[in-house]
């Protein structure tokens, strides 16, 4: 059986195999207001729960979670330490490219590797392999932090349901 519940609002059950988290997100949309900090309680929250969780596997679709850090922000948002003991099933992220329309894309399906790659021009099919690895690499960050600011609404619209 499949229960549903909002995070904070009820107890895990003996009986819960496992937890799917669809879209945990405490950031805060700087277009608002410069100066919002992410939102504890979201954050508490999700930690709670995976502590709760023990041995359970936990799922997370598209997570937007940052940190809360006492000094000033730094120039990317940081992650909470607690998201380095999830592996990152599957990624995709782009950006235009180096020349006039080129595409730049990083992406990764379980369990294989990431992978950047590079397009020229828009036809399909004439991706170029850049990098490899088993290691998440730098611009992966990078580009998913510039993903979710473009796809994100302005403060009058609705929230986005996808990423």
């Amino acid at each position: 059986a499949v229960r549903c519940s909002v995070i904070g609002l009820d107890e895990l059950r003996a009986d819960d195999g496992a937890l799917v988290l669809i879209a945990p997100a405490n950031r805060a949309d700087p277009r608002r207001d410069p100066e919002d900090e992410p939102d504890g309680h979201v954050l508490e929250s999700v930690q709670v729960l995976l502590i709760r969780a023990n041995e359970r596997p936990v799922i997370m679709l598209n997570p937007d979670l940052e940190a809360l850090v006492v000094s000033p922000r730094p120039l990317r948002p940081v992650r909470p330490m607690f998201m380095a003991d999830f592996d990152e099933a599957f990624f995709l992220a782009t950006t235009e490219g180096p020349e006039v329309g080129d595409t730049v894309a990083v992406r990764r399906a379980y369990p294989g590797g990431w992978e950047v790659f590079r397009r020229s021009g828009p036809a399909l099919g004439n991706a170029v392999a850049l990098h490899r690895s088993h290691e998440k690499p730098l611009i992966a960050d990078i580009l998913a932090t510039e993903n979710k600011r473009a796809s994100r609404p302005s403060a009058k619209g609705p929230r986005k349901a996808v990423e």
